[in-house]
């Protein structure tokens, strides 16, 4: 190598002006811009999902306005006998004593009516 490309070399080596080393300067620092964007990106997507669900808990701890006076619940029809005297015990309408007496009845209606037919390895013995 002659003395001036030495020469050349080293004072762009040492002022750190070659062509190769501004591009990887410019892609470094492009990449250090690029990289703070995206970790502030990352860091504003964070925040908005983190207030996000902040707002939601928030939401449903907050006490619900009720109406000054709430509607009475439903009333459902009863169907069966049964649903009957079960709504008549617990409005007190009719005594848990009446209420086991009429269940017998029904039970022993019901027995009348449908018999319980059983296979002959599972019936009771009979009794004399």
């Amino acid at each position: 190598m002659g003395p001036d490309l030495m020469n050349e070399e080293q004072s762009i080596a040492g002022n750190g002006l070659s062509s190769l080393g501004r591009g990887v300067r410019r892609v470094e620092a492009g990449g250090m811009s690029s990289g703070v964007v995206l970790v502030t990106f990352l860091i504003v997507i964070g925040l908005v999902a983190t207030g996000w669900d902040l707002a939601q808990v928030l939401a449903q701890r907050r006490p619900r306005r009720t109406p000054a006076h709430p509607a009475p619940p439903p009333v459902l029809a009863a169907v069966t006998l049964e649903g009957v005297l079960a709504r008549q015990v617990t409005a007190h309408q009719i005594t848990a004593e009446q209420y086991r007496r009429a269940m017998r009845a029904v039970a022993d209606r019901d027995d009348g009516r449908h018999p319980l037919d059983l296979p002959p390895d599972l019936r009771p013995p009979q009794v004399l």
